[in-house]
């Protein structure tokens, strides 16, 4: 802090030592959204560590024909493409070009190349407006079911951090009102959308929570492209256990680009 000191005829500046304030102990709730979200990240990198282990010790063990089983139906349905990593939760749009039936970009494609049920369903107009009206904890609450059934139904490592960053953002923000009546299409077309897709609708909201969920889905398309990275490397170290696996889209997994 300066001060101004009267000497003789002359003004001088007497620079004076102000004492550092301390910063609050309570921190933003950006802050806490963070430290939470790095936490839920630690816990999901250690359940991956151990699965992967898991994996590796059944690939160089003679495992039960239920283990082999399992194991075959999750080889089966490996993404053929870098949009299709996470699928069908958190992997990208079918690929139009690949449904018609060649996609000229192959694994390199940032669209999905496997089988979905149905095809993506969206909001009408109707439903949007009704979105807009609604309030923001009502809307978070409206969503609330559908993602913990999609979390409860994942395989995906780290899905269960999506469903609780917004359990914990409804607590933040409830204030005890009266829940709006949901109408029966709205909650149709919800239960049908993907894990993706959910959090995607989150973005209509204030503040810094809409960031932090869609960061929780590319996370888990890292955590699940690195499962798959791990996966083919212990396979194409060990043909024999690769020759055991199905065929994926016409080719041999275990020697599609990383």
């Amino acid at each position: 802090m300066a001060g101004l000191l009267f000497r003789k005829t002359f003004l001088d500046v007497v620079i004076v030592n102000e004492e550092v304030k301390k910063r609050s102990k309570s921190a933003p709730a950006a802050m806490k959204q963070k430290r939470y979200l790095q936490a839920s990240r630690s816990r999901s990198q250690e359940k991956y560590v151990a699965n992967l282990e898991k994996r590796s010790e059944l690939l160089k063990s003679n495992p039960d024909p239920e283990e082999v089983r399992i194991v075959r139906i999750t080889y089966s349905s490996m993404p053929t493409s870098k949009g299709s990593v996470g699928h069908p939760e958190v992997c990208r749009r079918p690929c139009i070009q690949f449904l018609r039936g060649h996609c000229d970009r192959g694994a390199l494609c940032g669209y999905c190349h496997l089988t979905h049920d149905r095809r993506p369903v969206t909001l009408d107009q109707s439903q949007r407006r009704f979105i807009q009206r609604l309030p923001e904890v009502q809307f978070l609450k409206m969503l609330l079911p559908h993602v913990r059934s999609k979390v409860e139904a994942s395989t995906l490592e780290g899905a269960a951090g999506i469903l609780e960053l917004l359990e914990r953002e409804i607590a933040l923000r409830d204030s005890g009102v009266v829940a709006k009546r949901i109408p029966r299409q709205m909650n149709y077309v919800l239960q049908h959308m993907s894990l993706a897709s959910l959090v995607s609708l989150g973005s209509r909201l204030d503040g810094n929570f809409p960031m932090v969920w869609s960061q929780e889905v590319k996370y888990l398309r890292e955590l699940a492209r690195a499962s798959i990275v791990n996966l083919k490397r212990s396979l194409q170290a060990d043909p024999n256990s690769a020759a055991q696996l199905p065929q994926v889209s016409g080719s041999n997994f275990a020697q599609q680009p990383l």
